[in-house]
C-alpha cells in the first residue's frame, strides 16, 4: 500500500491524491509522458527560402567550374579559348536551371523567350569559334524563332485548364507544327539526309495522332471509355 510522500497517510492502490493534503501521486512504475520540446522536431522553410536556396546551390556548382576553366585556360593556353565553351554551357544551363527558382511567381511568357535568347546566344558562341558552314543563319536562327512562337502559344494555350485529351492535342499539334516547318527549312538548306528524316517521321507521327484524338474527340461513347479508363 502506497503512502503520501508529504504527510504520510495511507493511500489506496489508485487514489490519484491525497486526500488529506491534495499533493499529487506519483507511482514510479507508471511510464512518463514525453514533454513537448521548445524546438519543433522538423525545421519548416518558407518555399520561396527554398527556392533561392535551391538558386544558390545551382549556381555554385555551376560557376565554379567556369571560373577554374577560365584561371587555367587564362594560366596555361591564353591563345586558345576553350574555356568560353564551358562558361557559355554554365550560363545556359543557369538561365534553364537555376533563374526560375529566383522568380517570386510562375511567368512563363519571360521564361520561355528567355530561354531561347539563351540557347540563341549559345548557338552563337559555338558558331563565332567554330564558324563552320552558315548552319547558324540558314538552319538555327530560323528554328530558335519558330520554337518561341511554339512555346509562347502553347503557354498562353495552358494558362486555362483544359481536359487532358484536349492537352495532348495541342502537344502534338505543336510538334507537327514545329516538325513539319522544320522539314519544309530543311528542304532549302545543304543538311544530312538523316535530319530529313528524323523530321519528317516526328511530324507524320504527331500529326496521325493528333488526326486519331480528334476523331476519338468527337465519338462521345469513345470518350466516355477513354475518360473512365485514362481519366482523360
Amino acid at each position: 500500500m502506497p503512502y503520501c510522500v508529504k504527510c504520510g497517510v495511507k493511500l489506496d492502490d489508485f487514489t490519484p491524491k491525497c486526500p488529506l493534503c491534495m499533493t499529487d501521486v506519483i507511482n514510479p512504475d507508471e511510464p512518463k509522458e514525453k514533454a513537448d520540446s521548445p524546438f519543433p522536431e522538423r525545421v519548416s522553410i518558407p518555399e520561396q527560402k527554398k527556392r533561392k536556396y535551391w538558386a544558390v546551390i545551382i549556381s555554385v556548382l555551376l560557376f565554379l567550374p567556369s571560373i577554374v576553366c577560365f584561371v587555367v585556360n587564362l594560366l596555361l593556353s591564353p591563345s586558345t579559348p576553350w574555356s568560353a565553351y564551358v562558361i557559355s554551357t554554365s550560363v545556359l544551363l543557369w538561365i534553364l536551371f537555376a533563374f526560375p527558382f529566383m522568380l517570386k511567381k510562375k511567368k512563363p511568357y519571360l521564361l520561355i523567350a528567355l530561354d531561347a535568347t539563351a540557347i540563341a546566344a549559345y548557338a552563337s558562341v559555338f558558331f563565332i569559334l567554330v564558324h563552320s558552314g552558315e548552319w547558324f543563319l540558314e538552319l538555327f536562327v530560323p528554328l530558335d524563332i519558330l520554337s518561341l512562337g511554339v512555346g509562347l502559344t502553347l503557354a498562353k494555350y495552358f494558362k486555362k485548364k483544359h481536359s487532358r485529351l484536349h492537352s495532348i492535342m495541342a502537344v502534338l499539334g505543336a510538334v507537327t507544327v514545329f516538325a513539319g516547318t522544320t522539314e519544309a527549312i530543311l528542304q532549302f538548306t545543304p543538311h544530312s539526309i538523316i535530319f530529313d528524316c528524323i523530321a519528317i517521321s516526328i511530324a507524320a507521327t504527331a500529326f496521325i495522332l493528333f488526326v486519331l484524338l480528334s476523331i476519338a474527340d468527337r465519338n462521345k461513347h469513345f470518350k466516355i471509355w477513354l475518360t473512365k479508363n485514362f481519366y482523360f
